[in-house]
């Protein structure tokens, strides 16, 4: 383990530096990491157990790394909509 990686101060994972993401992305062939409990608390289930009035969103990212968010509104069911198979 080199010296950039820590304990951090719970114990209960590790921190770690720049270099050892660089790294990361480099041995697997990527770009990008997206962190959502740093970037952004994306949740893919609009209006959720329909008890939460939430959104839904999307992070789309193009080729030179820009990014952007679509949000995703639920729509309301309505009776005779749904598929039965």
């Amino acid at each position: 383990m080199s010296k950039s990686w820590s304990m951090n101060h719970r114990e209960v994972s590790y921190t770690f530096g720049p270099e050892n993401v660089d790294e990361f992305l480099r041995k697997n062939d990527m770009d990008l990491i997206c962190n959502a409990q740093q970037l952004a608390i994306i949740f893919s289930a609009p209006n959720y157990c329909s008890d939460f009035d939430n959104a839904g969103a999307l992070i789309s990212v193009d080729e030179s790394l820009m990014y952007c968010f679509q949000i995703l509104k639920h729509v309301d069911r309505r009776p005779g909509l749904m598929i039965k198979r």
